[in-house]
């Protein structure tokens, strides 16, 4: 062993164990991670791969990850053992692989070491219970096994698991195999693709059979939105802006891998595939958490930075990305038990593109080392909610974040996402949403068939539109009618060719205009707890309109105590002023009343049309505002 792997192998140790005692300091699970958990349990208990009772629904998107977490909950149980031990193993052994492949450059381990440590991205997407870790180890073993180009059909085997995690991370590896099986024999290229192929071919054929789709419901609900392209770019793009203060060492790495790996042909499908994905996440509008639909292709930067970083230059890129890693909010290279606690959700947590910084978001209640919350399995209060819905004899309930709420209802409560992720019948619903700041990239609100949760509860049809009515049957004899009755089998087949495409409702409908100035409640619930309503709504705010201008020296505005709010008045749709009132970080969750004094022009001009836009606090509890001669806030 020379001198310098000798230097190398210290270093790997060293990244290696800060590594450890990072993710361990950091791990979190997801509410995402409980969709996938809820569907384990199901499956274990003898229920098929279900969400509801008897329902088969695809309800996430890494097949793979899936199934490594069936064994391991079989036999311990535990979510925390299930979704965190295989994360950490991976996140391991991944890096382990990438700096061994450079032990002869000590420079260059140090540097590569550094940049994964200081991406916050990679730190907390590292544990989280999602797929993550497993897409980066495969990744990193496709691209070592990639650059040696001695064993196609091994690169090819390595390529399909990609897939089988998760199908869009094809993108980062096919430029790869295609270069790589241009200097393969014939044999050797029909199999590798063949294996590339075979792990999601054959999964979605299953998914055909079994689920009644070939594509998750995830997907039908993430892709089907009918929202217009250019809202949804720049909301990708807004998603790149948000990664590159989120995590300072994110975007850089990617381009500081393409400056120095486009001159060499070998690196030339990884950074192709780099590029695609990133270009796919933008055209998807991105992700609702922060830098997590990025880490992919920062796992393929990193691993081209392993292998052109050299010379002694390259031991200075070691500080600068611990230093940037420290100029991110709220870095998690330290953060501790208290991660995301003081933090006011709009603004600090989510920032008005509804971009979240997730692990901050859950780790008060789902946090390994959190100090806030109880001890033994995560709950963030749906054991609670949960009994409430039991005691009040619900059997149904509508929910937009559905993870822990679906793990803890188990068999009891059917559980409905009105952001269709979980349910095949809302994710084939249209929108509501008009304007780019009614939605959040994954969650995007769809219009419940009037009836559909009626019938739901009773079993009988209580719906009010019949064609609504009718496709309910057909996906509800696809997901839980017997797996190879001929109606079912033909049923799915009509689905494929779109034979009921006539029975879903025409195009996206807009969310009802703004309300009636004059129909706002006149009693203001002043002092009473906020119910929070959906985050949506606090990203876009309110508007109401009056039927003739008015002309009042004050606003009575009654809304969450501890919300930033700015008020826009308008006249016949041109802006005449803004009023701007902080929020009261006193009392949190109450509802108060403000007084706002309007400009003296908006006075005199008359204002006929009041924006109330919260940028920043904890709740969504806007109740009513009101122009009146002379205000009391009591």
């Amino acid at each position: 062993m020379t001198r310098d792997e000798r230097r190398s192998l210290v270093l790997i140790v060293l990244a290696l164990g800060a590594l450890a005692v990072v993710l361990w300091r950091t791990a979190w699970v997801s509410d995402d991670a409980f969709i996938t958990l809820r569907t384990v349990e199901n499956l274990i208990g003898g229920r098929g791969l279900t969400w509801n009772p008897g329902e088969r629904v695809q309800v996430f998107t890494h097949p793979l990850w899936m199934w490594v977490l069936v064994p391991l909950h079989a036999l311990s149980g535990s979510s925390w053992v299930t979704l965190l031990l295989p994360s950490f193993l991976c996140d391991l052994l991944a890096v382990g692989l990438l700096l061994g492949s450079a032990r002869a450059r000590p420079a260059t381990v140090a540097a590569t070491g550094a940049v994964l440590l200081g991406s916050k991205a990679f730190v907390d997407f590292g544990t989280s219970g999602l797929e993550q870790p497993l897409l980066t180890l495969l990744l990193v073993a496709f691209l070592l096994e990639g650059w040696s180009a001695r064993r196609p059909l091994v690169l090819g085997a390595l390529a399909g698991l990609v897939a089988f995690t998760r199908l869009d991370a094809t993108l980062l590896v096919a430029p790869t195999l295609m270069l790589v099986l241009r200097g393969a024999s014939g044999r050797q290229r029909l199999g590798a693709l063949g294996l590339a192929a075979l792990p999601a071919g054959a999964w979605m054929a299953f998914s055909l059979l079994y689920f009644g789709f070939a594509l998750p419901n995830t997907a039908v609900a993430k892709l089907g939105h009918g929202l217009p392209v250019g809202d949804v770019l720049i909301q990708g793009l807004a998603y790149l802006r948000n990664a590159s203060w989120f995590d300072p060492v994110l975007l850089p790495t990617l381009l500081g891998a393409t400056v120095l790996g486009v001159r060499r042909p070998e690196h030339r499908g990884p950074l192709l595939g780099l590029w695609a994905s990133v270009a796919y996440v933008v055209w998807v509008g991105g992700d609702f958490m922060a830098g997590r639909f990025l880490v992919p292709a920062f796992v393929v930067a990193a691993a081209v930075l392993s292998r052109t970083l050299e010379g002694r230059w390259a031991w200075g890129v070691a500080p600068i990305a611990l230093v940037l890693a420290l100029l991110a909010p709220h870095p998690s290279l330290v953060s501790g038990p208290s991660h995301g606690d003081g933090r006011r959700i709009w603004g600090d947590l989510v920032d008005l593109d509804g971009i979240a910084d997730e692990r901050a978001w859950w780790y008060g209640c789902a946090g390994w080392r959190s100090d806030r919350r109880e001890p033994g399995e995560p709950d963030c209060s749906r054991k609670r909610q949960v009994k409430r819905l039991l005691d009040a004899h619900e059997t149904v309930v509508v929910a937009g974040g559905v993870g822990f709420l679906g793990r803890e209802a188990g068999d009891d409560l059917l559980v409905v996402d009105d952001r269709g992720l979980t349910d095949p019948l809302v994710a084939r619903m249209p929108s509501w949403v008009g304007t780019r700041g009614q939605w959040r990239p994954g969650h995007i609100p769809r219009i419940l068939p009037k009836g559909y949760v009626d019938t739901l509860r009773s079993g009988e049809d209580r719906f009010e539109d019949r064609d609504a009515a009718e496709l309910y049957e057909r996906v509800h004899l696809v997901t839980s009618g017997p797996l190879f009755a001929p109606d079912r089998l033909a049923t799915i087949g009509g689905f494929l060719v779109g034979s009921y495409d006539g029975l879903l409702p025409e195009g996206r409908r807009s969310r009802p205009g703004p309300k009636r100035l004059e129909e706002q409640p006149t009693g203001a619930a002043v002092g009473t707890a906020c119910d929070e309503t959906h985050m949506t709504f606090y990203r876009i705010g309110f508007r109401l309109v009056a039927e003739q201008p008015r002309h009042e020296r004050w606003l009575r505005l009654v809304i969450d105590d501890d919300a930033d709010v700015t008020v826009d008045l308008r006249l016949d749709g041109r802006l005449l002023a803004s009023v701007a009132t902080p929020g009261d970080d006193t009392s949190p969750g109450v509802v108060r009343a403000r007084c706002l004094a309007v400009p003296e022009g908006a006075v005199e001009r008359g204002y006929d049309e009041l924006h109330v836009r919260p940028t920043r606090g904890d709740k969504s509890c806007f109740v009513s505002v009101h122009p009146v001669e002379s205000c009391d806030p009591g």
